[in-house]
């Protein structure tokens, strides 16, 4: 962790203490202001205040059988109340891994495929979207699919997902298009965020270094003040 501070000039930093060994964290230049540390979600979640916006990251539970997402579910939920809820008159982006499928990514899956090879995603043989869609349903948006127009100065929702599979990468060597290919790492925004910050891009970052960091592919979000 120093060293990535050092390379990319980072100041600040906090790793979540209710976390089990998979930690959650934030790196920073500006100031970070710890709001929330949880251990209700999965591997744990974290809510920071940095520079007038509420960053929030968790990592869901990954590997499970086809109960796997009813369990996401619940650990949505308890971000959603913990968090989402209490800071909703805020600019707040939440960001992390869900290890779930959305509901408006459903044409890019065969479902028949990926209940077939990947029952964590799959609740009696069809995939289960209720994890994200609680998280859509708690006024959240996938900024994958916003843009932002200076002509007209505000965010307007996009009909195609910007943002390509996230998982998995050579590390698991998937055969592309399998059941094991899917957009499962997600960077959302509340309202209040896309009425004061316009996205320039949202997207998933996928290059030869990408492909050896991890077995998923970090997302990146560019944006700007609306003025």
């Amino acid at each position: 962790m120093k060293r990535v501070m050092k390379a990319f000039n980072y100041s600040d930093s906090y790793l979540c203490n209710n976390c089990d060994s998979y930690h959650v964290g934030f790196m920073s230049r500006s100031k970070i202001k710890v709001l929330e540390d949880i251990s209700t979600a999965g591997h744990g979640a974290i809510a920071a205040r940095i520079d007038g916006i509420v960053y929030v990251t968790f990592h869901l539970t990954p590997f499970a059988d086809q109960t796997g997402s009813e369990i996401r579910t619940a650990q949505v939920d308890s971000v959603v109340e913990s968090i989402i809820s209490k800071y909703s008159d805020e600019p707040l982006l939440l960001m992390g891994d869900t290890n779930n499928p959305s509901p408006l990514d459903a044409a890019r899956y065969n479902e028949t495929l990926m209940c077939e090879g990947d029952l964590n995603y799959c609740m009696d043989g069809a995939i289960n979207y209720k994890p994200i869609q609680h998280l859509l349903d708690a006024g959240l948006n996938d900024l994958c699919w916003y843009s932002y127009s200076p002509a007209s100065s505000k965010n307007s929702p996009m009909s195609y997902n910007m943002c390509s599979d996230s998982c998995s990468t050579s590390i698991w060597s998937p055969v592309n298009g399998s059941p094991s290919s899917a957009k499962i790492d997600y960077i959302f925004g509340n309202d209040k965020f896309l009425e004061k910050f316009g996205v320039v891009h949202s997207r998933v970052q996928m290059n030869q270094q990408t492909d050896q960091a991890s077995d998923h592919y970090p997302v990146e979000l560019t944006f700007t003040p609306i003025l």
